[in-house]
């Protein structure tokens, strides 16, 4: 009896405990849907934010175009000749087929460079970051800064910012960005520090141009002066605001932790066991290569070996005799090559379409699969794309042939004789707003400053290249800031949230240093 009863009680232990084994299982159960909800639900939240940062970019940008058209209807336009000022009898009104038609011309002219370019930056990715070999080297950078996360960003800011202002085209630097936010995601770096890094450092290395003259080389023959006369105040500049944004970034990392960490748009880093070697040699050549295509050496530095060995290939080298003689180079390379020093990013997008017909062969990838690859990466830097052609519109209206409005503006400003840094420096900030590129300000100002204010040629150099800087972080129309953003997935009222403290201490700092270049 005894031995039946032992035996009942362990059949209801274990049926008691299969019962609760099934109740837990389902209660696991049932904490996993609700997960899988859960994160359904974040996918979805984070999806619609996405959408809302895109609309984000637009939205400014787009309010921006009316506004100014609005304006165009008000405002007469003029040129100048010098520092006489004709304007003209009535306003010069943007209408909505003008309106339009300023944006499909937004990808025409010489501006379009800048659209073909990132289009080829996202191709190249597309295509580089699908294989072991940058996943590798990724990795193998990420495992190097990974205690070292402060040093990462200080060494990739300087850089840039050095580059930035030594270069002729700043813009070329877009293409190490992508690399950077992958190495910065495995790093887990938040998107704002990782925005300041690249394109911040940016738009400082365009604040201190000292031989790289993007913006000011216009400026600089109208005042007959050299991108040597001056460097001292852009220098100083320079390293004033690498120390104002590397501290900010450190600053606001200590105080947001929690903030939203930077995504890696073209790929998903995994552990490999292929060889890293390969694509650090890839980029290290394309830093070299940009480096030698991007620094004004006959024009700045009066270093003439490139252009003399590039003449010597195209003219020199040749086969066959009498009207047979070929100059064999100069045919297979084309007219459009230019010398080392005198690059632009047609040069180098070219050159990176043949970089990845190597990249197809060495790493034996299908053709189909390259070409889906490209469509992704292209498909990543569609929206840069289609904000820089917008951006462009705005110079289309207020420079191009439509409504020179600037003009009339500017001459408002500069009615004194004598010179003001603090209207100089509103004059260029309206010119870099509003022109986009700042080269055409340098354009069209150059003839007035030249000859009003002759006198004060490296200050107003400085403070150009100065305002076109820091209205390059944060007006709607910075090509540089809408595709840093676009490509930060960072929505533009996020951007400015986080760094408007850092605008007014750049902007007070800059105006003590114009108060102080005004008296020397």
């Amino acid at each position: 009896m005894e031995k039946k009863s032992s035996k009942k009680t362990t059949s209801k232990s274990k049926s008691t405990t299969a019962k609760k084994t099934t109740k837990n299982v389902s209660k696991v159960d049932v904490v996993k849907e609700e997960k899988v909800v859960k994160e359904d639900r974040i996918v979805e939240s984070s999806n619609s934010k996405k959408e809302k940062k895109g609309l984000g970019l637009f939205l400014p940008l787009f309010l921006t175009l009316v506004i100014v058209s609005v304006i165009s209807w008000f405002i007469t336009s003029g040129v100048f000749n010098g520092a006489e000022f004709t304007g003209g009898t009535k306003p010069v009104r943007i209408g909505i087929s003008n309106f339009f038609e300023s944006i499909l011309a937004g990808m025409n002219g010489v501006y379009q460079s800048q659209v073909i370019f990132l289009a080829m930056v996202g191709i190249f990715y597309g295509i580089v970051s699908k294989t072991d070999s940058y996943k590798a080297m990724i990795s193998k950078f990420a495992k190097s800064f990974v205690n070292k996360k402060n040093a990462f960003m200080l060494i990739v800011s300087a850089l840039i910012t050095l580059l930035a202002s030594f270069l002729t085209q700043p813009l070329v630097l877009v293409l190490f960005v992508p690399m950077i936010y992958s190495i910065a995601k495995e790093l887990k770096l938040n998107k704002v520090s990782s925005m300041l890094i690249t394109f911040g450092a940016l738009c400082v290395g365009i604040m201190g141009s000292t031989f790289g003259g993007f913006g000011i080389d216009y400026l600089t023959q109208n005042l007959n002066i050299t991108i040597k006369d001056g460097v001292i105040y852009r220098f100083i500049i320079l390293l004033i605001g690498y120390f104002l944004i590397n501290g900010f970034v450190l600053l606001f990392n200590k105080k947001n932790k929690n903030s939203e960490l930077v995504e890696d748009n073209f790929t998903e880093v995994k552990e490999t066991k292929a060889k890293a070697w390969p694509m650090i040699t890839l980029f290290a050549g394309l830093f070299v290569l940009v480096i030698l295509g991007f620094i004004a050496y006959k024009t700045v530095f009066d270093i003439s070996v490139f252009n003399d060995f590039h003449e010597w290939l195209t003219t020199k080298v040749v086969v066959g005799e009498g009207e047979n003689e070929v100059a064999v180079f100069g045919a297979l390379l084309g007219s459009a090559a230019a010398p080392f020093g005198s690059w632009d990013l047609y040069n180098l997008s070219y050159v990176l379409f043949i970089i990845l017909i190597f990249v197809k062969f060495i790493a034996k990838i299908k053709f189909s699969e390259l070409f889906d690859n490209a469509l992704d990466g292209l498909k990543v830097m569609a929206k840069p794309m289609i904000l820089v052609t917008f951006a462009y519109a705005l110079f289309v209206i207020t420079y191009n042939n439509n409504s020179p409005l600037t003009s009339n503006i500017i001459n408002a400003l500069n009615q004194g004789e004598k010179f003001s840094p603090y209207l100089n420096a509103l004059t260029g900030f309206i010119g870099a707003f509003l022109h986009v590129d700042f080269e055409y300000s340098g354009f069209l100002l150059g003839g007035l400053y030249a000859a009003k204010y002759a006198s004060s040629s490296n200050q107003i150099v400085a403070i150009a290249s100065s305002m076109n800087g820091f209205a390059s972080l944060f007006v709607p129309t910075s090509v540089l800031m809408l595709t840093g953003l676009s490509m930060t997935n960072l929505s533009y009222k996020s951007w400015l949230k986080a760094i408007w403290k850092f605008l007014i201490a750049l902007l007070i700092v800059l105006l003590l240093i114009f108060t102080i270049m005004s008296f020397m």
